[in-house]
């Protein structure tokens, strides 16, 4: 096929199956571009297909100088279809005014920009990605109804037990969240907050899971204000409308929010970002053991003051000892209704959660209990 055009107002960039009745049918395309036309060669590399729709996908560049309301034929001058002639109906490529659309992408808790996020018209192939400052604008878009939402799939820091803490306690009205917290609480996206969204919290967190729901979704975007009044169920609007586009629109802002991040402290170059310390004395004593014993270490903490969380990493030498688990039975919080997850799969560290289920806890003591296998 050759077809056409005006070169003083398109330019052909070249053709693509994608999208179309052949795209995983294993056929090749070539093309080759000239002054004023295209060439487009399909041919089959397997299995021959019968049926019919749209077979191709041409791509122009408009060309800068061209004015609003100028027209371009695409004209077919050869066309065949194996090495057959087939009748074809030229086209009329009209020249429109185009607009953007350009705002912010920020963070929930301190509207901190929230870079690479992508923000897609749907159903089109217009896109921009955030810049580090948050900032987005996707230009050259023709009149036409347009979908925009935003997503984000990186930069996963943010989660410790302490919002695996608070996301329990609220379920069951000992804890407070706001509208967006309730959002981030909500980690595996049905609408409301329960025993689930906890666990999954405390279990991605040590690293027994990967993923925080069923479609592996990290981050979610509001695109508008939120309003509680009506929860549940959980509903806040994720996409703006443009019924039609027909003008530049400035201040398109998304508010990013980190699942799980109930504390609001996600940052971009951190796994959390601490926002507090507390002057506290941990000890691990001292043990001695013979291969093939196990033996128990107690991980004793002083000065506690309202906890709600403790994120724990301990590293060791696995030529030496290998972790078989935690408890906090026989501890200072065995009767504090605190809940733990532990990850002893990785070969030589320990990772170990404890949050509350209930009331904080203050004092002093042994924490947790650590078995060892001696090797």
């Amino acid at each position: 096929t050759i077809i056409r055009y005006d070169n003083d107002i398109l330019n052909a960039t070249g053709a693509t199956l994608t999208g179309g009745i052949l795209e995983n049918q294993n056929y090749g395309i070539q093309t080759n571009t000239g002054a004023d036309s295209i060439t487009i060669w399909i041919y089959a590399n397997g299995d021959l297909y019968t049926g019919g729709g749209i077979v191709a996908y041409i791509e122009f560049d408009v060309d800068q100088n061209a004015v609003i309301g100028n027209t371009s034929e695409l004209e077919f001058i050869f066309a065949e279809i194996n090495e057959n002639p087939v009748g074809t109906e030229d086209g009329l490529f009209t020249v429109l005014e185009s607009y953007s659309i350009s705002g912010n992408t920020l963070y929930y808790y301190d509207q901190a920009s929230i870079s690479n996020a992508i923000i897609q018209l749907e159903q089109s192939k217009y896109e921009a990605i955030s810049d580090t400052t948050g900032y987005y604008e996707i230009l050259n878009i023709p009149t036409g109804d347009y979908i925009s939402s935003a997503s984000k799939n990186d930069e996963l820091g943010g989660l410790s037990s302490l919002d695996a803490s608070r996301i329990a306690r609220y379920g069951v009205g000992l804890y407070y969240l706001t509208e967006y917290e309730i959002i981030a609480a909500d980690v595996s996206l049905n609408a409301s907050v329960s025993p689930l969204d906890a666990s999954r919290v405390a279990r991605y967190g040590v690293g027994l899971i990967n993923e925080l729901n069923d479609d592996n979704i990290h981050w979610v975007f509001a695109a508008d204000s939120v309003n509680s009044s009506s929860w549940p169920p959980i509903y806040y609007e994720m996409f703006k409308y443009y019924t039609p586009l027909n003008a530049t629109m400035t201040d398109e802002d998304f508010v990013g929010v980190r699942l799980g991040d109930v504390t609001g402290n996600w940052a971009p170059s951190k796994r959390k970002l601490i926002t507090g310390t507390k002057d506290i004395s941990a000890t691990l004593p001292e043990t001695t053991g013979a291969p093939t014993d196990t033996v128990t270490v107690q991980l004793d903490v002083f000065g506690l003051e309202n906890l709600e969380g403790m994120d724990i990493t301990i590293t060791f030498n696995e030529q030496v000892i290998d972790a078989l688990g935690a408890t906090l039975n026989g501890g200072i919080l065995k009767n504090e209704n605190f809940g733990y997850q532990v990850n002893t799969n990785n070969d030589n560290e320990i990772i170990l959660w404890i949050y509350a289920l209930g009331d904080p806890f203050s004092g002093g003591g042994t924490v947790a209990l650590i078995d060892f296998e001696v090797v």
